[in-house]
Order: C-alpha cells, then sequence, then structure tokens
C-alpha cells in the first residue's frame, strides 16, 4: 500500500493510555479507480523505553469494485459537477435512460441533473443514493410554460428510487415560478432515514409574490385579506411567498413526486422558507417568507420521517403583525393507507402572525 494513494498519512503517534495495554490504530482508504486489486500496509512496533517487541501486523486494503451494471458519480472532472459532463462518471460513461444511477461512497461531490444537455435523458432506469454519499443533486426542472415542450419539466425514474443519504434539491426561484423539484417513480420511493429532499428557501425571494398576493402569503396571510391566499389545497404545487425585504427571507418551494410503488419517507421532506439573513434584525420575526408546497401521491406512504412546508422560524419569540405564512402539504395513497405519525407533518406559519 503507498501512502497518500492507498490510504491517508496517519498522525505518525500513537498514545497507549496508562493502564491499557493498546491502542487503536486508524486506517483511513482512499478511493482510487485506477486501483484495481488489494494492497497491505504492515505496522511495526519499535523497541522503546520499556523495550517490548511485538510481531508486526498487517492490515489488508480491499479493492472495493464498482458495479459494473451502474452509471457511477465520481464528480472528478475538474470542469464543472453537471451530469451532462461525462468525465464526471466512473469510465466517462454517460448515462441513458436505460441505466441504473449509483452516487455512492466513490465521490461525495454535488452533482447537477441538467437533462437536455450534451443527450443527458431525462429519465433512468433505476437511483440510488447510499448512506455513503453526502453530496446535493440538483434537478433543474421547470414548471411547464406553454411554447416549452422540450423544457426538463419531470425527471423519472422507471424502476426504484433511494435517496438514503445526501439531498435532492432545485434551483431557487426569484420573482416568478420557474424552478421545483417534479418527479415520477415507477416503483417504489424510500426516502432514508439520512437522506432529504428539500426545497428551503427556494421559492419566491425577498419581497416577491404572485400576483394579487402579498408578501409573507400562501395557504393564509399575515393581513387578513383573503384574496392573498393562492394555491390547492388538495393538489399543492405553488411555492411561497417572500418576506419582508429587509429581513431577506425567501418562500419555500415546492416539491411534486408522483410514486407508483409505495413510498417511505424517514428522513425528511422540506419545504419551509429560508432563515434570515439579514445582519440587523431588530424584530427577528418580521418578514418571514411563507412556507412552500410538499404533495406527494404513491400507492401507500409510511415511514417516521419528517414533512415540513412552515414559515421558517428564526426564535419563536418576537411578536410580528408581518409573520409568513404556513404552505401546503398533500399526501395522498392511492390504493392503501398514509401511515406517517400526524405529529411529523408541519405545516405552520411563523410566530405572531395575524390571520397564519
Amino acid at each position: 500500500a503507498v501512502e497518500g494513494v492507498d490510504y491517508e498519512a496517519p498522525s505518525g503517534v500513537v498514545v497507549i493510555p496508562a493502564g491499557e495495554t493498546s491502542a487503536m490504530i486508524p486506517v483511513k482508504p482512499i478511493m482510487n479507480a485506477a486501483r484495481a486489486e488489494d494492497v497491505t500496509l504492515q505496522v511495526s512496533l519499535n523497541a522503546g523505553l520499556y523495550d517490548e517487541s511485538a510481531d508486526p501486523v498487517t492490515v489488508t486494503i480491499h479493492d472495493f469494485t464498482i458495479p459494473s451494471d451502474s452509471c457511477v458519480w465520481m464528480g472528478d472532472s475538474g470542469v464543472d459537477n453537471n451530469a451532462s459532463t461525462a468525465a464526471n462518471w466512473y469510465q466517462s460513461k454517460l448515462p441513458t435512460k436505460d441505466d441504473k444511477i449509483l452516487l455512492a461512497v466513490f465521490s461525495p461531490s454535488n452533482i447537477v441533473w441538467d437533462a437536455g444537455v450534451n443527450g443527458l435523458p431525462d429519465t433512468v432506469a433505476s437511483w440510488e443514493q447510499t448512506v455513503d454519499y453526502t453530496g446535493t443533486v440538483t434537478f433543474k426542472t421547470v414548471y411547464p410554460v406553454d411554447g416549452t415542450e422540450d423544457a426538463f419539466t419531470n425527471f423519472t425514474v422507471t424502476g426504484n428510487c433511494l435517496v438514503n443519504g445526501g439531498k435532492w434539491t432545485s434551483l431557487a426561484n426569484g420573482d416568478g415560478e420557474v424552478y421545483r423539484i417534479n418527479a415520477t417513480v415507477g416503483g417504489n420511493l424510500t426516502v432514508g432515514e439520512r437522506g432529504t429532499i428539500s426545497v428551503q428557501g427556494k421559492g419566491y425571494a425577498p419581497g416577491k409574490f404572485p400576483a394579487g398576493s402579498a408578501i409573507g402569503a400562501h395557504a393564509a396571510t399575515y393581513s387578513g385579506n383573503f384574496s392573498h391566499i393562492y394555491g390547492d389545497v388538495y393538489a399543492p404545487t405553488r411555492i411561497g411567498s417572500g418576506g419582508h425585504g429587509n429581513a431577506a427571507s425567501c418562500g419555500g418551494g415546492a416539491i411534486r413526486l408522483t410514486v407508483a410503488g409505495a413510498a417511505v419517507i424517514d428522513g425528511t421532506l422540506d419545504a419551509q422558507s429560508s432563515t434570515q439573513t439579514s445582519a440587523s434584525k431588530p424584530n427577528p420575526e418580521k418578514g418571514v417568507g411563507a412556507g412552500g408546497s410538499i404533495f406527494v401521491t404513491a400507492s401507500s406512504i409510511s415511514g417516521n420521517g419528517t414533512v415540513i412546508a412552515s414559515a421558517y422560524e428564526s426564535n419563536g419569540t418576537s411578536y410580528s403583525s408581518e409573520a409568513g405564512s404556513g404552505g401546503r402539504i398533500a399526501l395522498v395513497a392511492t390504493v392503501g393507507a398514509v401511515t406517517i405519525p400526524n405529529g411529523n407533518l408541519k405545516c405552520s406559519g411563523s410566530f405572531g402572525g395575524n390571520g397564519v
């Protein structure tokens, strides 16, 4: 084994605590796609003050075979983190609609799924993010608009989809509804405990909202003017309005998941408004953006995860008449039932808002 190639350089010092007879020596392997065999590392103890000797210990670093039936994300092109860049994939194999996608221990790099560029499809055979993957997948899916039939409006997984690690998100919106997560799964969907689908703060920018509405409005409104409320209670797909401009709080984005099989949510679905980024917050609750939308349809929906489309609370202690509205959540089971605990579904407005 070669230091810096097969394993990270150790500190060089191991302390055996008083009264103990041993200590652990951590060996952290390095992912090396060019190495295709097991390698060994020999650890020996030099005689010291106590003149103790011990036989050398041999550690084997096993080759981790990259699955040959999958397109594996490496993210090491050195150019960008776009999925449409072939050099970002193992052996420069750009995915096709018939491929299995694997995001795992091989690379923690973020990825932008920019379907339509360089022939990158908007459909794949299956999708798996293991618990070892810690990056973020950004889908450039957009709302459908007349005259843009070729736009990337929906990401489709024809088989099973597993998000056991890392995060899915969308691009951020500004003064209009352009981007959201919109995905169709032909098999089962699993969002594991360490997996997240989040569009927190991806809604309207601060001070922006749909025509006829108001700052911080969505499922409710601080103004008490019910004409400012928008969106569908049963099929919510809208993003949340931005908060007061001085507070720089964006509304929550939108998540739409259509699953033919079962959906198991043990992780998090998040469409909260963003935290406030203003350096000066004389009233931390003033100007909070509204929560966005989460709409999931599946044969059954279960799990112990969190589904949240609330207006983000910065501290929950300051009253304001310009608090943000909660968003909307709709979980629809077409065959079985929705068994996620009610306490795990959160869709509240921020503290002190009138009409929220």
